[in-house]
């Protein structure tokens, strides 16, 4: 006759709760990270600017991306964008590569938050940009911060905070 001897360890793994997937809604696997930001023309009241956000979505992650959304945070001035002008590609700034196409860009006018959201999610392994155009830069020299989240693709997704991009804006002396 055969004894079977189980520790407290095996009879804690036979009867407990099974592990629960991670909602799809949410980030699993290496979450995306902000790359940076950058402004090619950085003079107080420049007109028709272009202000660069780009992010990463690593080869292990899980979801594909959906959106992202941009909020200024407590700047000198506000900033007004022409959303009609955003625009998306694959790289970065230095280095562009494909269009990305955007379905739809939102602002809320409570909070200033720029929402946008890509026709087609953007997958694992890809390194991406956002431009916003703005109608004119900041007539305050200074550092301006904008808060940046990342949601996966599907229903009701969970956003990412991925941090705060940094643009410093200076008077010219010319």
């Amino acid at each position: 006759m055969k004894r079977i001897i189980l520790s407290s360890l095996a009879i804690f793994l036979l009867t407990s709760q099974p592990i629960k997937a991670q909602p799809s809604n949410a980030f699993t696997g290496t979450p995306p990270t902000f790359v940076g930001a950058t402004v090619p023309h950085n003079s107080v009241g420049f007109r028709l600017s272009w202000y660069y956000f780009t992010t990463n979505l690593p080869v292990d992650s899980q979801q594909s991306l959906g959106k992202l959304t941009i909020t200024p945070g407590s700047n000198f001035s506000t900033i007004d964008f022409n959303l009609n002008e955003t625009q998306a590609f694959l790289g970065s700034f230095r280095n562009r590569g494909e269009a990305i196409n955007i379905q739809q860009v939102n602002l809320d006018p409570d909070n200033q938050t720029i929402e946008i959201i890509f026709a087609e999610p953007i997958p694992p392994d890809t390194v991406f940009t956002v431009g916003l155009r703005a109608r004119q830069n900041p007539t305050s020299e200074g550092v301006y911060l904008f808060r940046i989240y990342a949601f996966p693709a599907g229903d009701n997704p969970i956003g990412l905070d991925l941090g705060v991009a940094r643009l410093s804006f200076y008077q010219s002396f010319w």
